[in-house]
């Protein structure tokens, strides 16, 4: 940062807008892309920090992360989420948190 020119510095540094300090790193997550053609969730290994603006989802007590995952991955959610979906360019959706929360589950 020493050698950055002043005009480029900030005076307050910029954080991410999530916290993440009361995620429990021992436990694997899934991410879901923010942008995407369809709604497919990627699982991430124990103690492994995601760094950027992808949807973090981790297991409740009632659910486990594999139905989360299979409920996800299943052809009427990903059409549940093309009908609901903000479109954007070439195909691709907008896929947020409150877009993740109305979709119907049957767990």
């Amino acid at each position: 940062m020493h050698r950055m020119a002043k005009r480029g510095l900030r005076k307050i540094p910029w954080l991410p807008p999530e916290s993440w300090h009361k995620r429990n790193l021992d436990e694997p997550i899934l991410l879901v892309p923010r942008i995407a053609r369809s709604l497919r969730p990627v699982r991430v290994p124990p103690n492994i920090l995601p760094v950027n603006h992808n949807l973090s989802i981790v297991a409740a007590d009632r659910v486990t992360l594999d139905e989360i995952e299979e409920m996800l991955s299943s052809k009427e959610a990903n059409e549940w989420m093309q009908a609901h979906a903000a479109r954007l360019e070439s195909g691709f959706y907008s896929l947020t948190t409150t877009l993740l929360r109305q979709l119907p589950v049957q767990l």
